[in-house]
This record gives C-alpha cells, structure tokens and sequence, in this order.
C-alpha cells in the first residue's frame, strides 16, 4: 500500500510543478465543451445546474457563463490550481480494504 501511495503523490507533486500539457488540457477543455453543449441541450441538466446555484447562494448567471471560464483554463493556471489545492500538508489518506469473512 505504501508504493501505491508514494506513486500516486508523485503524480500528484510532477502535475504540481509542471501542470497539464497543452494537448492534455485541450483535450480536457474539448470535453468540458462537449459535455456543457449537451448538457445545456436538456433541461434536466440545465434546470439541475440553475437549482444547485440557488441552493447554494451563488449567480446563476454563472451558469451560462461557462464558455467564458473554460477559456481562461489555461496551463498556468491549472498549475497554480494544483499547487494549492494538492497540498501535501493537508489530506486525509483512507485505505478501503474488503471486508472479512
């Protein structure tokens, strides 16, 4: 468990300091495209979007504004994204292990 463990923190630390590659995030921004274009296209998704701002307070404006914020996905700022959110100082590391018979 412990080599498992350390190879996925050095994923985690090389994505921190290198950050996505262009292909990797153009590939990544296509999908959040494709998926925003259907999901707008039904009203599940959209009435499912609109219902989560207001619960939480936020402009639902936002909503449809997503074009804009995936254009400002850039490398950098992923980068910067992981650097603060994928701190090593702060997890919490769960092992799920089967259950005994």
């Amino acid at each position: 468990m412990a080599d498992l463990t350390a190879a996925a923190w050095k994923v985690i630390q090389d994505f921190a300091q290198r950050g996505p590659s262009n292909d990797y995030l153009a590939d990544a921004r296509s999908l959040l495209d494709r998926e925003l274009e259907s999901g707008v296209q039904t009203n599940a998704d959209l009435l499912n979007d609109l219902t989560t701002k207001v619960e939480y307070g936020e402009d639902v404006a936002e909503v449809f504004n997503l074009p804009s914020f995936y254009d400002r996905l850039t490398t950098a700022a992923v980068r910067e994204a992981a650097r603060e959110y994928l701190n090593a100082q702060r997890y919490v590391q769960v092992t799920l292990r089967p259950e005994g018979k």
